[in-house]
């Protein structure tokens, strides 16, 4: 429902002053979002528009994967854009949950009040129990157990794969690159940040473990109301915990083999939300990666800017479709940790990466489009647009594996 509010009403004042009769049915109560109409189909975000200025000095920084003037093989998401300058914005109210390494929130493109938290790593405390986190006062989901935040964000893996679905766009303005010249794939996506990993032995190198997977799952399904809350839930927890439906999880990340409870897991919530699963980078049309070979999850392979499959993707097997992964230019990590050194894989705030792992996020952007054209669609009828509506590749591997139409999986 809309609501307008009598002038000089606030929406906490409206909030505080709901018929209590409507207490049931009412979960969450949000501002509108206005977005201007001439600001979706030329994002002014100078990445973006890199390759339409000649003789452009590093071909790497071309998102090419969203503009169509690139080279032809983006995924056809700008004319989602030109569709709601012509008809009106529909605003994304469905968040994609980012399970990886958690997430920089100091990124300028990562800061708009369209994200939530979520499960960040972001303290050190002795216990690793839910209530007792979150009434010492730090994040209440640290699945990585006694690490802090420098040590799970600085891989910056979660922040650059959240920086595909979500970074802000229309926001640089600027004729050069800044800390704002990035640009996602869906306007004013939510993003839920469930730190699973963390930085290795070497700055390249991450580790997760199956019980922070498993905690992971767990909490996605007392957020969605699917397991029972009253393990997780205090009064220091509701004031923590959004209440956004998460629709979408990304999973850039994978094992070869899955174990019998993670299965049961995806079995409990595949109806509720679709998982998205990167295939790999292993090179091979032989590793069964999990979750990306969940029946009904997405499998997602990464294919370059000719089209042809990105020299190190898996393919094959538990591949369902194919996405852009080669050269993606997204959000980076920013600044130092307590022992000084450079969070994330290069200084600043964007960076141009490569791997299945930036193939994975354009797929679960498409399906959060496709949810909020179709909010009262199944997960399986999202994955199943996604996939019939998929078009072939030029050559190679992927050919027929396809890539996506985020035009026509929306069916606009």
């Amino acid at each position: 429902m809309a609501a307008l509010l009598p002038s000089g009403q606030t929406v906490s004042d409206a909030v505080a002053n709901w018929p209590t009769e409507y207490s049931d049915i009412i979960e969450v109560v949000d501002a509108d979002i206005v977005v201007d109409a001439d600001s979706l189909s030329a994002p002014d975000d100078y990445l973006y528009n890199l390759e339409l200025s000649p003789g452009a000095p590093n071909d790497d920084l071309i998102t090419w994967h969203t503009n169509p003037n690139a080279n032809g093989q983006h995924i056809n998401v700008n004319d989602v854009w030109d569709y709601y300058e012509t008809h009106g914005v529909a605003l994304v109210n469905s968040a994609v949950a980012i399970l990886d390494s958690g997430v920089q929130y100091a990124n300028d493109d990562l800061q708009s009040l369209s994200t939530i938290k979520g499960c960040n790593t972001g303290d050190d405390m002795g216990s690793t129990t839910f209530l007792s986190r979150a009434s010492s006062g730090g994040d209440p989901w640290d699945f990585l157990l006694d690490r802090n935040e420098d040590y799970a964000r600085a891989l910056g893996h979660g922040t650059t794969v959240c920086g595909v679905v979500s970074a802000e766009i229309d926001n640089d303005g600027g004729s050069s690159i800044s800390e704002k010249s990035t640009s996602g794939i869906v306007f004013n996506a939510h993003y839920f940040p469930i730190a699973i990993k963390a930085k290795g032995d070497y700055a390249w190198r991450c580790r997760f473990s199956e019980s922070a997977i498993i905690n992971a799952y767990s909490a996605l399904g007392a957020v969605h109301g699917r397991y029972d809350k009253s393990a997780l839930y205090s009064a220091q927890l509701a004031a923590t915990v959004p209440h956004y439906w998460i629709r979408v999880a990304n999973c850039s990340y994978g094992k070869e083999n899955s174990t019998a409870v993670s299965k049961r897991h995806l079995d409990a919530l595949s109806p509720y939300i679709l998982f998205v699963g990167s295939a790999g980078n292993d090179g091979t049309n032989s590793y069964t990666g999990f979750p990306a070979s969940h029946p009904n999850a997405i499998g997602v392979a990464a294919y370059s800017k000719s089209g042809a499959r990105w020299s190190s993707s898996n393919y094959e097997t538990a591949v369902d479709i194919a996405a852009p992964g080669d050269s993606i230019v997204t959000c980076d990590m920013v600044g130092t940790n307590s022992s000084s050194d450079d969070l994330g894989y290069s200084t600043g705030s964007w960076l141009s990466t490569s791997g299945t792992s930036l193939a994975a996020p354009c797929v679960s952007a498409c399906a959060l489009l496709v949810f909020t054209r179709n909010p009262t669609w199944s997960p399986s009828q999202v994955r199943s647009r996604i996939l019939s509506t998929k078009v072939n590749l030029p050559s190679g591997d992927l050919q027929y594996v396809g890539k996506p139409d985020v035009y026509a999986a929306m069916g606009l």
